[in-house]
């Protein structure tokens, strides 16, 4: 854990859901590449598409089909048709190994926790609700509120005035350099999730102030509340 200069204390995490608590980029990889193969009749490869990862989905099929050509339908209409694939889906959805019991800590120590994902919410709230993680956050923010998407600060700050939280007592924690990005341009500790990350050069390239190993680390931010029993 590569540690921060002091903030004073930390009040609230502000968590990406896949790739951060959710262990889903396989699934939904080969989600992605089942709509592109439908409508473009070509896929993407795994690295091409991990860099775009973080993005709007909108954006990532916009990307992917720049790639390979146009299609019929617009990027938001193929990224409609990939949430109702994916609602469809029956595969397994896990969080992180260690992920359900630091969250569980956390909310005994009193840290707020919130979910900030460019996911929309039905399928956000199916996921949560799928693995029992429901009821560890107080806020719920999802792509489909947001006029902006990361890198953009608007869902990170939208999630620290539902928690009614200041920046300076909050950290955001992703595994995409564009969570990174978002967070600290919404004047929040900036935290690299390595555990999920698919271009780790590329999320520490984008200056997180903290880069964690393991979930179970979240526990030793510095400052945060209850760390030291208070």
């Amino acid at each position: 854990m590569r540690e921060a200069n002091g903030r004073g204390r930390l009040q609230a995490l502000l968590l990406d859901l896949d790739g951060t608590v959710l262990d889903t980029h396989t699934l939904i990889f080969r989600c992605f590449n089942e709509t592109l193969l439908y409508h473009v009749g070509r896929a993407v490869g795994w690295d091409r598409w991990a860099r775009s990862v973080g993005l709007p989905l909108e954006e990532m099929f916009a990307l992917a089909l720049a790639d390979h050509g146009g299609a019929d339908l617009t990027p938001a209409d193929i990224a409609a048709d990939y949430r109702r694939r994916m609602l469809a889906r029956e595969e397994p959805i896990l969080p992180f190994p260690r992920m359900t019991d630091t969250l569980s800590t956390l909310r005994e120590s009193g840290v707020r926790l919130a979910v900030v994902t460019a996911k929309h919410g039905m399928l956000a709230h199916l996921h949560l609700d799928r693995t029992g993680l429901t009821g560890h956050f107080e806020a719920v923010v999802t792509g489909d509120q947001c006029e902006f998407g990361k890198p953009h600060p608007e869902p990170f700050l939208r999630a620290l005035s539902l928690l009614g939280v200041e920046p300076r007592h909050a950290a955001g924690v992703g595994d995409s350099a564009c969570d990174v990005l978002a967070t600290r341009a919404a004047g929040a500790l900036g935290v690299g999730a390595a555990w999920g990350a698919l271009d780790p050069t590329g999320l520490v390239a984008a200056g997180p102030d903290l880069v964690l190993d393991r979930p179970e680390e979240l526990l030793r931010l510095p400052g945060l509340v209850g760390a030291d029993g208070s």
